[in-house]
């Protein structure tokens, strides 16, 4: 062993010193280190016994004389019979078409990317084309410009125009989507045009599409924050407007996911538009003419659910989930790409492009429409909208009319409007055009038209059950050649964590404020009006982030920034009311609580760096009271997982407050690996459901060792630095080999062929990282967790076993520090390769919705096609085992070879990727990325895997521990060591089997009342029945599955009233009231949504 001199080391030393009065204690723990380079192997093994130190039982999860009192199977979930019974796939899957493709890319003339359309003039003859010609902008809240640059300098020109000409031009219309953004115009729009805008409304000429906060990006956000940013847009729109919009409109997202189809069906949407797919699905639906169809979800059920009094707003179609959709055949949403097939002529019918210096890229630019030339250009116009409607099985035709940040100006909406309106004009007075631009059906409208006109009048022409229906996902998209969208599932890593962190804390931070104003009863404090404020503003910074140019990473450093800045602030912000909330609801005097908490999230952070812990402060630890902390459990189920807290002092013992008693705990004490001075104190805590439980620390010089072990620590350079994990199940005689290792790939020098923001365009295969000889390997034994770390030039790799008998057991835990600013034109990656037979098939989730099966087709698809979103997990199995990779972030994965896992890291490069940011991506952070890695062996014996399966559903036990990584156990310290009369704990469901294994509660959501601003008496709770697989061994969590049966009364018997009411999704249409005591069921995979009232 060789020990060189460098600043870790030197850091490591230093830390030795630190140690120096506790010596006699770490002795008793200490190995001698040159017999541990012998062991290194030993260390990074998990032998027969299951566990890297002795007296622990991977398995049970139980540490030798801990005093547990239950036994392990008193915490293993019970599974009903036909749990997974429900799990069908759909025949009609977009994985089949994947199958059939060849990729090939064949010039198609002057629809690029298709073929030849053409027509015979003949079959107009008896047939009337219906054309609808719907205006609109879409407004991206931030990507060049910040969301308020934008604001001032596009998007606030745009509205006041849309305001007055809509009125000016009676037969205009338009439809608007992003309510971020209206929001802001509406706060300065003056009485007058507020009233614009209603009548707009109220006449349909003004069609409110989304609705949502944002556009959001659909690959790698997580559907709680879906479904909030949708919340967010459709209660302010109720609010102010008093409309429910009615149809999606998702034209700029980089891929579609059908999980925000589910999730509009479930909003009470009927419809809905969609653009970016790539291009050679859709020339294969266009082929077959299925761009109109209906996306269905891939498991498909029939639904026999049990629902209160169920209005048909809330219901699915005929049992079904599936949604209509309107998939837009070409290029772009811009007007050369949505007219017809030629965009050289449809470019010449963006009028607007007169009045600039921009023309078009064809060099036929648009010109006025006058009595000479309306003859020809109503023909040039009609031929591309007849060419179009070749594609589609109806003559009811959809022609967009708009682009990035249009009708800016009056001038705009004058040219656009008078120019198609002569256009109609002489399509009306020559009927044997067979051009019908009026909707024939109770009432006559303008040529122009909303999505609601066109989806109404393609109703009348065809069924819906009529429409081809599709499963499936639109990824990996590609717009053209071999350039793949998969980069932007890992760009900027260090802001995709931070917005997890965000979502973990908004969540928790409406549980605790909903629990807390339902205790406050029907006088709301004052304090809880203050905070109220803080967490709308929080709300909205969260759901502007999902705008598919913020958590995707593809905006200009200083629009990132700004993102940052405003999670920060909402990080901020959701920290005081988590704390405020914790201490007034332990409080026993609560009335006489001010909102000034004498507790304090234990993390800190920055919108650049990585997070900073509190220490627990040696003045608050006293011998005799102690300090208090305080955890919190977001989750519905019981949780007995390892917390760490951070102290000044090795001296400490910790008790757990139980009634009037204290039990002690057993802790590990372990150092601080950082600058920062003191040391982590590890134990098993236990939580019941959505509890608030306190723990006491004291300091303790005379501290009963047997409640307590010092962590040992050996530092070394071992050469070569192992790079293998062995893991053996006990009990099954079989062993899994896994392998992770770091790999990294680089990209063209050619102009136009270089990787970016959002394209991944690597320069061949990836290569090995090379770790340097002598790199430093550390390890940490003890008796609650064990690691082992090693440190290379671009990042800190470790690998930690914990003993809990909780989720946080369940796997290994994978922490990756992450820096590669060192390097250019660089991606970095984490390969985990087993012998799991897994072929070229593997698995991975949508928006930790649903999972997947992705094929790898390197015969007929480039490296970068074979990447796909990783929002919370992935799995690759085999009749015999499955290892599955949970994630706390998105990012990127594939699986290039059979058993394998590669997942992103991060990427960095010098240039732009000439989709239109201009720049590259430069601004990297040391970031922190978090996984899970958890192997499963088949409890029903050998499972065939059939190739006809386009879903894959994860153990019960991988949904849970998801759970546990994603939602944190809150750690609350004292502020000072004042003494407040507080009960030990506080947990509103006291039956702790209230809600099933399988139900997970999404939130629980205070709504408001705007002008002024105050929380309603309503507070909805979102219910998730999660998917399972019941292949594999049940999850050590003290629960039982009923087929989705809930008691909401059972949930919270002494919190909210009796009465209930359902309610859609985004919580705008509401069903009959209902005894909250009423059982309800859900189907498997089916969300929930009931409000409850104060």
């Amino acid at each position: 062993m060789r020990i060189r001199e460098n600043s870790f080391l030197q850091e490591i030393i230093d830390l030795m010193k630190k140690l120096d009065r506790v010596d006699e204690r770490m002795k008793r723990y200490e190995s001698d280190v040159r017999s541990l380079q012998s062991q290194i192997p030993e260390l990074l093994k998990i032998g027969d016994s299951g566990s890297i130190f002795p007296g622990q039982d991977k398995d049970t999860g139980t540490a030798s004389g801990t005093g547990n009192q239950e036994s392990p199977e008193a915490f293993a979930a019970d599974i009903a019979e036909g749990e997974c019974s429900f799990a069908r796939d759909d025949p009609s899957a977009l994985l089949d078409l994947y199958r059939q493709i060849p990729f090939d890319n064949p010039d198609g003339g002057v629809w690029k990317q298709g073929w030849d359309l053409q027509y015979n003039a003949s079959q107009w003859k008896t047939k009337t084309l219906r054309v609808f010609v719907v205006p609109h902008s879409h407004n991206d809240p931030g990507w060049i410009k910040t969301f308020e640059e934008y604001f001032q300098t596009q998007t606030l020109g745009i509205l006041d125009s849309m305001a007055a000409k809509l009125e000016e031009h009676k037969e205009m219309t338009m439809i608007w989507a992003e309510v971020s953004f209206f929001s802001l115009w509406w706060n300065q729009a003056s009485d007058a045009q507020k009233q614009q805008i209603i009548s707009h409304v109220s006449n349909k000429k003004l069609e409110f599409v989304l609705g949502g906060w944002v556009m959001n990006d659909e690959a790698n956000t997580h559907y709680f924050a879906m479904i909030q940013q949708m919340i967010e847009g459709h209660e302010w729109l109720a609010n102010h407007l008093g409309i429910m919009p009615k149809n999606g409109w998702a034209i700029d997202p980089f891929g579609l996911s059908p999980t925000m189809a589910y999730l509009l069906r479930r909003m009470g949407f009927t419809a809905m538009v969609i653009q970016r797919v790539h291009y050679a699905v859709k020339k294969q639906l266009a082929l077959k003419k299925q761009l109109e169809f209906r996306w269905q979800q891939a498991w498909d059920f029939v639904t026999s659910a049990v629902h209160v009094n169920r209005e048909p707003c809330l219901a699915d179609s005929e049992g079904k989930d599936g949604i209509l959709t309107h998939l837009m055949p070409f290029y772009s949403y811009d007007v050369p790409h949505t007219c017809g097939p030629d965009p050289k002529v449809c470019c010449q019918f963006d009028f607007a492009r007169t009045a600039t210096r921009f023309g078009c890229p064809w060099r036929v630019n648009p010109t006025a429409v006058s009595p000479a030339n309306v003859k020809e250009k109503a023909g040039l116009l009609l031929d591309q909208y007849r060419k179009k409607a070749q594609l589609f099985r109806t003559n009811t035709l959809l022609v967009q009319l708009g682009d990035d940040f249009r009708y800016a100006t009056p001038q705009e909406w004058d040219l656009q409007f008078s120019n198609y309106q002569k256009i109609f004009e002489y399509f009306a007075s020559h009927p044997e055009l067979h051009v019908q631009v009026r909707k024939g059906c109770l009432r006559v409208v303008a040529q122009f038209g909303t999505l609601e006109d066109y989806f109404t009048a393609l109703s009348d022409e065809i069924q819906e059950e009529d429409l081809p229906s599709l499963s499936g996902d639109f990824f990996t998209y590609n717009d053209r050649g071999d350039h793949y969208w998969s980069g932007y599932y890992t760009s900027r890593p260090f802001h995709k964590h931070l917005d997890r962190v965000l979502e973990h804390h908004l969540r928790g931070a409406e549980i605790l404020y909903s629990l807390a104003l339902a205790h406050a009863g029907s006088t709301v404090p004052d304090w809880m009006e203050k905070v109220l404020p803080g967490l709308v503003e929080a709300r909205r910074s969260i759901a502007l982030f999902q705008h598919h140019d913020g958590i995707t990473g593809t905006g200009r450093d200083h629009v990132v920034m700004d993102y940052a800045q405003k999670l920060l602030a909402a990080f901020n912000k959701l920290s005081g009311i988590i704390a405020s909330c914790s201490d007034y609801l332990l409080r026993k005097d609560r009335e006489h609580f001010d909102g000034k908490a004498l507790l304090q999230l234990d993390e800190a952070r920055s919108e650049v760096s990585l997070p900073k812990y509190k220490v627990l402060d040696s003045e608050a630890v006293t011998p005799d009271l102690g300090a208090t902390v305080v955890l919190f459990n977001p989750l519905v189920h019981r949780r007995r997982e390892i917390v760490a807290i951070r102290t000044l002092t090795p001296d400490v013992s910790v008790y757990k407050a139980v009634e009037d008693e204290l039990e002690e705990v057993e802790i590990q004490i372990s150092p601080v690996f950082e600058k920062e001075d003191g040391f982590t104190i590890s134990f098993l805590a236990d939580l019941p459901p959505l509890s608030l439980g306190t723990y006491h620390f004291k300091t303790s010089p005379e501290a009963n060792e047997d409640g307590m072990a010092m962590a040992t620590i050996s530092v070394m350079n071992y050469e070569p630095v192992p790079d293998t994990l062995y893991i053996h199940l006990k009990e099954e005689g079989l062993d899994v080999d896994v392998k992770i290792e770091f790999v990294h790939y680089g990209t063209s020098a050619t102009a136009d062929r270089n990787s970016g923001a959002y394209l991944f365009l690597p320069q061949g295969p990836a290569r090995p990282v090379v770790i340097d000889e002598g790199t430093p390997v550390t390890v940490v034994r003890g008796p609650h967790m064990s690691s082992v770390t090693v440190t290379a030039r671009d990042f800190q790799h470790t690998v930690t076993l914990k003993t809990s008998p909780g989720l946080d057991g369940l796997g290994l835990e994978i922490n990756n520090l992450v820096d590669i600013k060192l390097n250019m034109d660089y991606e970095l990656a984490m390969r985990i390769s087993s012998n799991i037979k897994s072929g070229n098939t593997f698995y991975t989730d949508l928006n930790g919705f649903q999972v997947l099966k992705r094929e790898t087709l390197l015969d007929k698809i480039p490296i970068q096609g074979n990447f796909y979103p990783m929002p919370t997990m992935a799995f690759v199995e085999d009749p015999d085992y499955r290892l599955t990779l949970l994630t706390r972030q998105p990012l990127g994965v594939g699986s290039l070879a059979s058993g394998q896992l590669e997942v992103m890291q991060d990427r960095r490069f010098s240039r732009d990727d000439n989709r239109g940011l201009g720049q590259g991506v430069k601004d990297n952070r040391p970031t922190r990325l978090s996984f899970s890695l958890l192997l499963e062996k088949r409890v029903s014996g050998e499972v065939p895997i059939s190739e006809e399966q386009v879903m894959g559903f994860p153990s019960l036990s991988a949904q849970l521990a998801s759970q546990s990584l994603i939602y944190p156990i809150f750690r609350l310290l004292p502020t000072s060591p004042t003494v407040v009369p507080r009960h030990v704990t506080y947990a509103p469901m006291q039956n702790e089997d209230a809600l099933p294994c399988d139900i997970h509660m999404v939130n629980l959501r205070t709504m408001i009342h705007e002008t002024p601003l105050k929380p309603s008496n309503a507070s909805a709770i979102i219910l998730h029945r999660l998917g399972f697989n019941c292949d594999f061994k049940s999850p050590p969590v003290k629960c039982s599955t009923k087929h989705g049966q809930v008691d909401l009364n059972e949930v919270f018997p002494h919190v909210f009233q009796s009465e209930a009411q359902e309610a859609s999704l985004s919580l705008m249409y509401r069903g009959e009231p209902f005894n909250k005591a009423t059982p309800i069921s859900l189907d498997p995979m089916e969300i929930y949504s009931v409000l409850l009232f104060r």
